[in-house]
């Protein structure tokens, strides 16, 4: 996948500068809990979905994969690389950790290895965890992926099944909702998830 320019909060994300979010550095104010959580592997529409939740509720959206970024300088898929993964997987679970003491929508990207105990306890209080799924092949479409097939030096579509099966097992024990994103529009899934707030 190639590189893009880190992305820039969407019209519901957090506009805080990375100190300001807590477990990364800085004070903030918290609460308890969010409201929602929403997980899922890459191209199933996390990041869109969180947007246009925080946008129908009025409440700010903290995408933990933007975060990591904005931290360390890079986007997502240069990280491990340019950082090595145990700095990367330490700045993802410490961001993480301070979303999910926040009264927002997380968007917790990929990354609920450092923080499937707290995630537990959310769902056992009473906070969504929703599960977003989508096929490969659409995921592949939406990652912009679908051109590139086993003649490239690493096949994407064979790396992400890979990922996705590791990834949804760690979902499937956390989670409290799941929607298939493959044939929804992002407007769609938002409306289902705001059913899960009211």
């Amino acid at each position: 996948m190639t590189s893009a320019p880190t992305p820039e909060p969407g019209p519901g994300a957090s506009a805080l500068p990375v100190q300001g979010v807590p477990g990364v550095g800085g004070p903030a104010e918290q609460s308890d809990r969010p409201r929602v959580v929403l997980i899922g592997v890459p191209g199933a529409g996390v990041s869109t979905v969180a947007e246009l939740v925080g946008n129908r509720r009025g409440l700010t959206v903290l995408d933990t994969d933007q975060v990591v970024e904005r931290e360390l300088g890079a986007p997502i898929e240069d990280l491990l690389v340019q950082h090595g993964e145990e700095k990367f997987r330490a700045a993802e679970t410490r961001v993480a950790t301070g979303a999910l003491q926040r009264d927002c929508v997380v968007a917790l990207g990929s990354g609920t290895r450092g923080v499937a105990e707290r995630l537990a306890e959310l769902a056992a209080g009473g906070v969504p965890i929703v599960h977003l799924t989508v096929t490969p092949g659409v995921a592949m479409r939406r990652l912009g992926l679908s051109g590139l097939g086993a003649v490239a030096p690493m096949n994407p579509r064979a790396l992400w099944v890979t990922m996705a099966a590791e990834r949804a097992k760690a979902f499937d024990v956390v989670a409290t909702h799941a929607i298939d994103t493959t044939t929804k529009e992002p407007d769609d899934v938002a409306d289902e998830v705001v059913l899960f707030l009211s």
